[in-house]
C-alpha cells in the first residue's frame, strides 16, 4: 500500500520524493490524505489540486473531505455559493476549481489560525460539526466513518441543532444538508448508535466548560456563532432528528 501511495503521488505531479517519504508511515488510509495534506502545507506550502484528484480516484474518498473544508460553509457565503454552483466542474474533477477551492480554503484558515493561535476565542469557529462529529468517530471506535465522513454528519446534525434552537430556518437546513450529500458525504447519525454513550462523549469535547458543552451553530450561511448553555433536551431533539430511518 505504501509504495502504490507514493507512486501515485509521484504521477500526480510537483511533488518531490523527499516530500512523500515523509508521509509514507502513515498507518491508516483514513489518515492519508488529511497527513499529507499538513505535511506539505505547514513545510512548503503546497496546495496542489493533482494531488487531491489523484487520491479521491485511486482510493475513493469524497473530493470535498469535510475535515479540509468545513471553514468555508459557515464562514464564507461565497465560498458556499462557489460550491454549490460548480459542484458538477468539482466532482469531474475540474483542475482550476479544485485548485480555487483548496487555495480559498486555505487563506480562510491561515487568516482565524493568525489571529488565535492558541485557539483561545475566535478560532473556535472553525469547529463546525466538531463536537457532534468527534463524539461519532469516539463512540463508534474510529472504525466506521472517515474523519471527514464523521465530520459532516456532524455539520449537518448541529445545522438541525441550531435550527431547533431557533437561530435558522428549515431552508438553511436544507441547503447544508443538500452540499454535503452532493458532494458523496453521509448526513445521517446511524440509527443504531448508543446515543447514551454519545452524549457523554459530547461532555469530554475540548471546547466544554464545567460540563457545558459548546457548539458552532450557523446563524445564517456565511455566519456561525459560539454557543452554549443549550438546553440537554433541545440536544437530544436534535440528535435524535439526525439519526437514520
Amino acid at each position: 500500500m505504501q509504495k502504490r501511495i507514493g507512486e501515485i503521488l509521484l504521477e500526480a505531479g510537483n511533488i518531490k520524493s523527499e516530500d512523500i517519504n515523509k508521509v509514507l508511515d502513515i498507518q491508516k488510509t483514513e489518515g492519508m490524505k488529511r497527513r499529507f495534506g499538513e505535511i506539505l502545507m505547514d513545510e512548503e506550502g503546497i496546495a496542489e489540486g493533482d494531488i487531491f484528484r489523484a487520491l479521491s480516484t485511486q482510493f475513493n474518498m469524497p473530493l470535498i473531505d469535510m475535515e479540509d473544508f468545513p471553514e468555508t460553509l459557515p464562514i464564507e457565503k461565497i465560498s458556499f455559493d462557489f460550491l454549490e454552483k460548480k459542484r458538477e466542474t468539482l466532482l469531474s474533477l475540474n483542475p482550476d476549481d479544485i485548485t480555487h477551492i483548496i487555495r480559498r480554503s486555505c487563506e480562510i484558515k491561515a487568516d482565524i489560525v493568525s489571529r488565535d493561535e492558541r485557539e483561545s476565542g475566535i478560532r473556535a469557529i472553525l469547529n463546525f460539526g466538531h463536537t457532534i462529529g468527534h463524539a461519532i468517530e469516539t463512540v463508534t471506535g474510529y472504525t466506521t466513518f472517515l474523519h471527514g465522513e464523521a465530520i459532516a454528519i456532524g455539520m449537518h446534525a448541529e445545522a438541525i441543532l441550531a435550527r431547533e434552537a431557533g437561530l435558522i430556518g428549515s431552508d438553511e437546513v436544507s441547503r447544508i444538508r443538500h452540499l454535503i450529500k452532493t458532494f458523496g458525504l453521509p448526513t445521517e447519525i446511524p440509527a443504531d448508535i448508543d446515543l447514551t454513550a454519545l452524549f457523554g462523549a459530547m461532555k469530554l469535547d475540548k471546547k466544554a466548560v464545567s460540563g457545558d458543552v459548546k457548539f458552532i451553530l450557523p446563524e445564517q450561511i456565511g455566519r456561525v456563532r459560539i454557543q452554549g448553555n443549550i438546553l440537554e433536551k433541545v440536544v437530544q431533539q436534535a440528535i435524535k432528528k439526525a439519526l437514520s430511518a
